[in-house]
């Protein structure tokens, strides 16, 4: 029996600069439009009448800076859910529209509003200014010990997070800042080198000097939404819990309950299937991952469509640390190499090399080459064959569940009912459509498309890997 899906949102203001905001009544929502990515700032788009139904007019009630949530509640054939679509949305500019044709009239407020992301990217450290020269120095350097910024690097973000974008941050609402709103799961591959920041001279955006730590090649550092105990899959690492919940001052009609779930920072491992240092493959991180069952939505599928490109295949792999004592020379002369021939011989070459600090300063050159072999063969298999994967989008019934960074499971309209039909991908960003009376959708894109059987396959992501020994000797030099 195809499905059928009843929905609502609702949005509740938590915190506002103007008092009369919650003698205000019932919002009347007229269409939700919400964007989320991975590594990107959540943002929403409301669209409200543009007066109270007392007939005040929003405009003079609004400020920007205010914060609300928004949640989503879905009614199915097979049961009910609420989500928690964003917590603490903060107004970024609004703006009025009056429309006039014969026999029509409308006057509608417009807000737009980012989530506490956009707080860590606009927030800066500058405590060598903002306090002078002397004291803003002294104040930095004892913020963070040369202990807290050692070791791990999911130790040093939590320990930069902790003292200083969640200590320091010049922003707070009704007595509380980010560390009391906003979460964190941070786990890292290991071992990490130590991240040494002169913060008395350090002036940045607290995301960015979080994002450039992160080693991208091999991680991901994004925010989603989830709720105390949900880790994903991902087990370990280091976990800070919001511990407030901002009550509501005015809600629209009908407000639901949510889900609970609060904003998270996220620092984790790649989570796609790679190979261990014998070329085996690896599944574990991508079975981790929640994986969300759509196949059920096939016949009410909006669109999609899905291509191949060439442009992310690489077929020469080479991860090489950054050791006091290395430099790129001699890891070229000490160092291994993953290859795909095959792929070299149909695409050209097409490497993909880079220094990694995830080696302790204490190593030695075995344990230096034994993290080359295990980072280099990690990163072949999750880069192998990427011409073979799909990339593209689907439109499904509003699917407020669904989180960038999660799995999806569906069927293409107009394939075949077998097994074959069925399809798996890797969730990059989700945009959800609402319109009072309009119904409303949630579109995925996705990358890393693959027919669901290849991913109960674990052989296909490694096939064509083969070590190549990096051992070109020194050259020569004659005296002059």
């Amino acid at each position: 029996m195809t499905p059928t899906y009843h929905t609502h949102l609702w949005v509740e203001f938590t915190d506002a600069a103007n008092p009369d905001l919650n003698t205000a009544g019932p919002i009347d929502l007229l269409s939700v439009s919400d964007n989320a990515s991975l590594g990107g700032t959540q943002s929403l788009h409301l669209t409200v009448a543009g007066r109270t139904r007392d007939g005040r007019m929003w405009r003079e009630l609004l400020n920007v800076g205010d914060v609300f949530r928004v949640g989503a509640h879905r009614h199915s054939n097979d049961g009910t859910a609420q989500h928690t679509i964003i917590e603490d949305a903060i107004v970024s500019d609004y703006q009025v529209s009056e429309q006039m044709s014969p026999g029509q009239y409308s006057y509608t407020l417009s807000i737009a509003a980012s989530g506490l992301q956009g707080v860590l990217e606009a927030d800066a450290v500058a405590w060598w200014m903002f306090y002078g020269t002397v004291e803003g120095a002294l104040r930095s350097r004892g913020a963070l010990l040369p202990d807290d910024t050692s070791g791990r690097l999911d130790k040093v973000l939590a320990n930069y997070a902790n003292r200083v974008a969640f200590h320091g941050a010049n922003w707070e609402r009704a007595g509380t800042g980010l560390r009391e709103r906003m979460g964190y799961h941070l786990r890292s591959l290991s071992p990490n080198v130590p991240i040494l920041y002169n913060l008395s001279v350090a002036e940045g955006a607290h995301w960015q000097i979080m994002a450039s730590a992160a080693e991208l090649d091999l991680h991901e550092f994004f925010v989603q939404q989830r709720s105390e105990g949900d880790d994903r899959g991902f087990t370990g690492g280091f976990v800070h819990h919001p511990t407030v919940n901002a009550s509501s001052i005015l809600s629209s009609a009908d407000a639901g309950q949510g889900d609970g779930t609060r904003p998270y920072i996220i620092l984790r491992p790649k989570p796609f299937p790679y190979a261990d240092r014998n070329g085996k493959p690896v599944m574990t991180d991508w079975n981790a991952l929640p994986l969300h069952d759509l196949t059920d939505r096939r016949a009410s599928t909006g669109s999609h469509g899905f291509g191949h490109s060439v442009s992310a295949v690489r077929n020469f792999f080479m991860v090489y640390p950054g050791y006091d004592a290395m430099n790129d020379s001699m890891a070229f002369t000490l160092g291994l190499a993953v290859v795909n021939r095959a792929s070299i011989s149909r695409h050209a070459y097409r490497p993909a090399k880079f220094k990694t600090s995830l080696v302790l300063n204490d190593g030695d050159e075995g344990s230096m080459i034994d993290l080359a072999r295990d980072l280099t063969w990690r990163m072949a298999g999750q880069m192998n064959r990427m011409d073979q994967y799909s990339q593209g989008s689907i439109t499904v019934p509003l699917a407020p569940e669904v989180q960038a960074g999660d799995r999806v499971r569906f069927r293409l309209v107009n394939t075949d009912e077998s097994s074959q039909g069925i399809f798996q991908g890797y969730v990059t960003s989700r945009a959800h459509q609402w319109q009072l009376g309009g119904g409303a959708t949630t579109s995925l894109s996705l990358e890393r498309v693959l027919p669901e059987s290849t991913y109960q396959t674990p052989e296909w992501f490694v096939e064509g890997l083969e070590l190549a020994e990096v051992n070109w000797p020194a050259p020569a030099h004659r005296n002059s």
